[in-house]
């Protein structure tokens, strides 16, 4: 069976706005708050339903394409959409000229380095910009 690239998902964290398809294509990062996984997009954040060990949930996100990859403890990114770093907050933004409402995750500090190399290989766009003249 083919999955059709979407999640369950509700608006609210009691779930009683009832159940909504979201495309994992729309899905900037997920953010993990008092164990449960939320999904931001570029506009709203919704809420993952299922009881799924996070761990396994990436991993079959992960073996079925996507490039979710945990940053720190708390926040897991689609790093093919970052487009930014801030090594000195060290943080990753999903625009190119962040503001204070922009959207971002927390890197860890220890593991910075690793992680922005690791989004290098799977995304073209920061690939470019480091490999400008400065």
């Amino acid at each position: 069976m083919e999955w059709n690239r979407t999640l369950a998902v509700t608006k609210d964290a009691d779930g009683k706005s009832g159940l909504f398809s979201l495309s994992v294509d729309d899905i900037l990062f997920f953010r993990i708050v008092s164990g449960r996984l939320i999904a931001h997009t570029s506009t709203d954040k919704y809420y993952l339903v299922g009881g799924e060990k996070i761990n396994r949930f990436l991993s079959a996100l992960n073996s079925s394409g996507c490039h979710f990859y945990r940053s720190d403890r708390g926040d897991i990114p689609d790093i093919t959409k970052i487009r930014k770093f801030n090594k000195d907050w060290a943080r990753a933004y999903f625009t190119d000229c962040p503001d204070a409402k922009s959207k971002f995750i927390y890197i860890s500090r220890h593991r910075f380095n690793e992680f922005v190399e690791l989004t290098m290989k799977h995304n073209a766009y920061i690939r470019e910009l480091e490999n400008q003249p400065q």
